[in-house]
């Protein structure tokens, strides 16, 4: 499993109830590899040990797996309001001022029975056990921290478990009154400060929401935070984009003769003008999208000298009230394909401007 970009818990597989899943590429360096399951680390409910994604080709040419599936949070200190993929856990009992927790199953995320609105005083945080298959989200509620020095032993204590989980022990430790806090995190063994982590400490003394997406990580299937911000003007929709499930092409609707042979129809017309001598003429126009060769101008040009049905060559398909015949509605499904290609291409030439 090494060889193709495992890490080394495989190593202590030793009771008969273990699964595990696992893509990987020979050659790739240890921790490349997609992987759920392994003794100990990876205890968890058999539902998680499981890889769920996409195929899709890489900057190679080269099919490579992909999980899109982000999650997008917000993490209000003051109020305490905690939002994990649009569903908000306000603090509703507890202390008037402490820390509110809200404990998640990192490889599902839908919240655990324990936690979710509760908010703790410092001198009786809950128990942080040493476990990477719970994601914490945990923000300040009221005025928590104490002006004293040396700090009090509950929050130094304290200090230490957001350190655990990947975040910054001053942050935590040296917090006044007037002080905000807001951590995303997980104890994790590979690699600390990874957390997504916002406090008044900090340079320009951020005190409002901590915003960011979760992403899964390759060892264990995890989410894990991705990106983060304070500043409320990071933008995070492309995330939303990128983890919209693909959905099948409303037309041709399979089965509709007169809707596939529209299709067939405009095929013909667009494929001729970039078929090559020696291969046949694609008819399915889906089938060039990628083909960067192709002009989807020229395409769109052509599409605009086929506007009309051919069955009745009075119906002019372009306008909105266009009438829906088979042809017309073909004819704009094609359309708006080819639209959104070139959009795309755009947005990939704006990239590689921004990276050079």
């Amino acid at each position: 499993m090494e060889k193709f970009g495992a890490t080394t818990e495989f190593h202590g597989i030793g009771y008969p109830e273990f699964a595990f899943s696992f893509i990987g590429i020979k050659g790739t360096k240890p921790g490349q590899a997609y992987q759920v399951g392994g003794d100990g680390v990876f205890k968890s409910p058999k539902d998680a040990w499981s890889l769920n994604g996409y195929f899709a080709p890489d900057s190679q040419g080269k099919y490579a797996f992909f999980q899109p599936d982000f999650v997008k949070f917000e993490l209000t200190p003051g109020s305490g309001v905690i939002e994990i993929g649009g569903k908000q856990y306000p603090p509703s009992r507890g202390a008037q001022a402490g820390i509110h927790v809200v404990k998640v199953n990192r490889a599902t995320l839908p919240p655990m029975p324990l936690d979710s609105d509760y908010v703790y005083p410092l001198n009786s945080l809950p128990d942080f056990p040493n476990d990477e298959n719970i994601l914490y989200f945990i923000t300040s509620v009221g005025k928590p921290f104490s002006n004293s020095n040396p700090p009090s032993k509950a929050q130094q204590l304290g200090a230490v478990t957001m350190e655990r989980l990947g975040g910054t022990y001053d942050l935590f430790a040296d917090a006044g009154p007037e002080d905000t806090y807001s951590l995303v995190g997980a104890v994790n063994a590979f690699s600390p400060y990874v957390a997504a982590e916002s406090g008044s400490l900090l340079p320009g003394k951020p005190t409002g929401t901590l915003r960011g997406v979760l992403q899964r990580q390759r060892r264990g299937n995890f989410f894990s935070p991705v990106e983060s911000d304070v500043s409320g003007n990071a933008n995070f929709e492309f995330f939303s984009i990128l983890s919209q499930e693909p959905v099948d092409f409303p037309h041709p609707v399979k089965g509709n003769e007169a809707e596939q042979a529209a299709f067939t129809y405009i095929g013909n017309h667009l494929c001729e003008l970039f078929a090559a001598s020696d291969k046949p003429c694609d008819p399915n126009p889906r089938n060039g999208y990628w083909n960067t060769a192709i002009s989807m101008a020229s395409w769109l040009d052509k599409l605009s000298e086929i506007q009309h049905d051919p069955s009745d060559p009075s119906v002019d398909c372009n306008p909105v009230d266009a009438p829906r015949t088979p042809y017309c509605i073909v004819w704009k499904q094609v359309r708006t394909e080819i639209r959104a290609v070139a959009d795309i291409r755009h947005f990939n030439d704006n990239l590689a401007s921004i990276w050079s």
